[in-house]
């Protein structure tokens, strides 16, 4: 039966949240009316998103969030609902406390890392966790509007609402960040000759013995584990890679896509995978720069490419998602945080996404990701300890059947240069979430 949702005034903001928790979370029927005489001779399941309550229906109290058309700062206290956290608080002591649809509107639009001045931004102009609402208040292990969302479809059922949704099933998609293809090959004769002497200052006689037995055929380069990839990586789609095809940088250090070496590389990637465009640190805020990589990576692959990930997840909103939806991307990456695993947009649901400037969402898709390992890296926690940390994370998604999403690096991956383990870490990550995928333990069976 069909959800009838009273409100007194619809708007974008209003009609994004709603098709986001009814239909892309619960995947529920539902429709949403301004007449008061339709809610009130409805004899249907009902839920009343205003001031007034509609004979049994279930109310939430709207907190005023969705029916602004700017940008404010808004402070709020977290309050504990039955175990999950939960803001802005519009009516104690009932069964719905707070305005579920703002707290969602608010999270997955990233709302609050609109009014952030530069100070707020790290070294690389990148909006700091620790300034989220879910940093501070220590839920961003949680997805909590999938938590909310299926606690209020059981609010509705307790009422003998014959509700039925589609249930949806737990997902995941291993993506991997290709920064740097090899390690020592294909760099070109400058690059070799400066990277030889760094590597004598700063790394000594080892590094640069492997180099030369590398350039000289004795070795296979470092980072050439491709092969033992292909023979744990699930297939497409389920597996992306993000190809650099930028120009050298401080922090930028990719093989040049126009050599023989990468068009065959990617070549042979696009065979077996998705792959995406992964826009150097040097493109960021720059159109014709980003436009160009864009261009280098379809012509290595002779196929058009729609999905993204921002090199050091560089991400300023809504203009890097501007840049990408003009250059004909469809798909996004980029959410999730450098420096900290967690929902950096409270859920673990691809969504799309809406532009608070223009007030309306556009034609992107959000794909926010849980962990990363150069988190796990940079931090020096253990592949041990990390792979605690990955399946609290799997476990979290897997309650809600959402999507989880990792993001690995090759050069990580060799072990080169790094402490061991990461790779035997990613096949016990993948062998965790094959292991789990009959499993169905979503909140809502609880």
């Amino acid at each position: 039966m069909e959800l009838l949702v009273y409100t007194r005034r619809i708007t974008p903001r209003v009609e994004y949240a709603f098709r986001f928790i009814f239909k892309d979370i619960l995947r529920l029927n539902y429709r949403i009316t301004t007449s008061i005489t339709e809610a009130q001779n409805y004899y249907g399941p009902i839920l009343s998103y205003s001031h007034q309550q509609i004979g049994k229906s279930v109310q939430i109290i709207p907190h005023g969030l969705l029916t602004e058309d700017c940008i404010k700062h808004h402070s709020f206290e977290v309050i504990d609902w039955k175990g999950i956290p939960a803001f802005p608080l519009t009516a104690p002591d009932t069964e719905t406390p707070f305005d579920i649809f703002s707290a969602s509107f608010y999270l997955i639009t990233r709302y609050e890392e609109y009014p952030k001045s530069i100070s707020n931004l790290d070294k690389h102009s990148r909006f700091c966790s620790r300034d989220c609402l879910a940093s501070k208040n220590k839920f961003l292990n949680l997805p909590v509007v999938d938590l909310w969302a299926f606690r209020l479809l059981e609010i509705l059922r307790a009422r003998n609402y014959s509700l039925s949704n589609k249930p949806r099933k737990f997902n995941q998609i291993t993506t991997i960040d290709l920064d740097s293809a090899y390690a020592f090959k294909h760099k070109g004769i400058i690059r070799v000759l400066l990277s030889a002497f760094k590597s004598v200052i700063t790394k000594g006689k080892p590094d640069f013995v492997k180099r030369f037995k590398v350039l000289a055929g004795l070795e296979p380069d470092p980072f050439d584990i491709y092969n033992n990839l292909y023979t744990i990586l699930p297939g497409s789609p389920q597996t992306i890679w993000f190809v650099h095809a930028g120009k050298w940088g401080k922090y930028d250090k990719p093989i040049p896509i126009s050599t023989p070496a990468m068009k065959a590389l990617v070549g042979t990637l696009s065979e077996k995978y998705r792959v995406g465009i992964h826009p150097s640190y040097s493109s960021f805020m720059n159109e014709p720069k980003t436009r160009e990589e864009l261009a280098d990576l379809v012509n290595a692959l002779d196929q058009a490419v729609a999905c993204s990930r921002q090199h050091y997840i560089r991400l300023r909103l809504p203009a890097s998602y501007r840049m990408l939806t003009k250059m004909g991307i469809t798909e996004d990456y980029s959410m999730g945080y450098p420096n900290t695993v967690g929902f950096r947009a409270g859920t673990c649901t691809p969504f799309v996404f809406y532009d608070l400037i223009s007030e309306q969402p556009v034609n992107l898709k959000v794909f926010p990701f849980q962990v990363m390992d150069s988190i796990f890296v940079n931090e020096k926690i253990s592949p041990e300890k990390a792979r605690e940390i990955i399946l609290g994370l799997i476990e979290a998604v897997r309650r809600v059947d959402g999507t989880f999403i990792s993001v690995w690096h090759v050069d990580y991956l060799s072990g080169y240069g790094q402490s061991d383990g990461w790779f035997s870490l990613l096949k016990d990550v993948l062998n965790d979430l094959n292991l789990g995928n009959g499993k169905n333990s979503s909140v809502k069976n609880d």
